[in-house]
């Protein structure tokens, strides 16, 4: 398919400027083309740019890229590809068939065609957006996250006010450990006015990320914007404590386990703060109802065996602690491979061993995003090459 695409590129031109001092119908067309540049694929004006094309001799030659592109956003993608086939693009049709091209193929499932096509779309408008941010879901679906996030900066650099964007590299950098940095994303993406829920979720990320740097008030200041619920409740309980605010911290995780009593962010809060208030007793209740659940959550055996610890009982502290060192040595291999598979995007050995371990941690979403990633490589590689 990827010949397809360079196929196309080496065809004629219709010349520039074709449209200017035009009848109303052909401006209609060219505002059509800038549309279709821009990703967009409303069928009614796709179905009203089809008929302009039939009736008018002047622009009867783009009939296949309007026709295929209304096709593809009628969900006929196949039947899309095979018109946008039959196209000989001009200079001002170039990057609409381009653009239009790599959706089709992203609707029959060739990705990695369409990746190309839109680096190809990028050639001619390094600022397509639209391109941009199909080539970041690309990568991260490929668990090449360094490169999702590089198409992401080049987002913000050409538009400041791309909150998608500006979460999204948050959200990346959080999940890397680089708190400093996601919080300046995520500052970023709440200057740029989102709505409301969005935002609510944005200043819980951004709460946890002053959390973790240890600046308290700036974190309560936003859990007290973020959305009301059991982890909201649960973040808000630590981070009063932090403050030397016990009653009001008891009060918040009351909240909290009552919204969400088996929520794993309310669990751990639990037992740091049953811990913390020298009630070691609540801490084991909470932390073996974890276990209990997920017997490979990390966090769950590290606040296991300090419930134990405090209890007096070393053997069973001990039988914990060496659960968390094997699950603590799995996580940093996670990390390792985590980070080498933005330079592997092509390695499935590595993904596979990603799932795998993902599984090993209880990390089942995560292993089943790098089973996903594994199977779209090996379907890109059964494909025949192009003639």
């Amino acid at each position: 398919m990827a010949g397809l695409a360079c196929g196309l590129l080496g065809l004629g031109l219709m010349g520039t400027g074709w449209w200017k001092d035009s009848p109303a119908p052909e401006r209609h067309v060219a505002a059509g083309l800038e549309q279709l540049a821009a990703g967009v694929l409303e069928e009614a004006q796709l179905q009203l740019l089809v008929n302009l094309a039939r009736r008018n001799p002047r622009v009867r030659g783009l009939g296949p890229l309007f026709e295929g592109a209304l096709a593809t956003a009628e969900g006929r993608p196949e039947e899309g590809l095979r018109l946008l086939s039959t196209f000989e693009p001009g200079e001002v049709s170039r990057v609409p068939l381009l653009m239009t091209l790599a959706q089709t193929l992203q609707a029959v499932g060739k990705s990695q065609d369409a990746a190309q096509v839109y680096q190809e779309v990028l050639k001619h408008d390094e600022r397509s957006l639209k391109a941009r941010y199909a080539l970041s879901e690309y990568w991260y679906q490929r668990g090449a996250i360094t490169r999702a996030m590089y198409e992401l900066e080049q987002i913000t650099r050409f538009d400041s006010q791309q909150g998608r964007a500006w979460t999204a590299l948050g959200q990346h950098s959080f999940d890397f450990g680089l708190v400093p940095q996601a919080e300046r994303y995520l500052r970023n993406a709440l200057d740029c006015q989102p709505g409301a829920e969005i935002r609510r979720q944005i200043c819980l990320d951004l709460g946890q990320c002053l959390f973790q740097q240890h600046d308290f008030e700036g974190a309560l200041e936003f859990f007290d914007q973020a959305e009301p619920g059991p982890v909201t409740a649960a973040w808000r309980a630590e981070v009063l404590a932090a403050l030397g605010r016990e009653d009001e911290s008891r009060t918040a995780l009351a909240d909290a386990q009552r919204l969400g009593p088996a929520d794993r962010t309310v669990r751990l809060a639990t037992a740091k703060l049953a811990l913390q208030w020298s009630e070691p007793r609540e801490a084991l209740t909470a932390m073996q109802a974890g276990v209990a659940e997920n017997p490979l959550d990390r966090d769950f055996q590290f606040q296991l065996a300090q419930a134990w610890s405090a209890l007096g009982e070393t053997a069973e502290a001990d039988a914990a602690r060496a659960r968390f060192a094997e699950l603590d040595r799995l996580a940093d291999r996670y990390s390792e491979l985590n980070t080498q598979a933005s330079d592997r995007p092509d390695d499935i050995p590595l993904r596979v061993e990603l799932a795998e371990l993902a599984e090993k941690l209880g990390r089942i979403p995560q292993a089943a995003s790098w089973r996903r990633a594994v199977r779209l490589i090996e379907q890109q590689r059964s494909v025949p090459p192009p003639r």
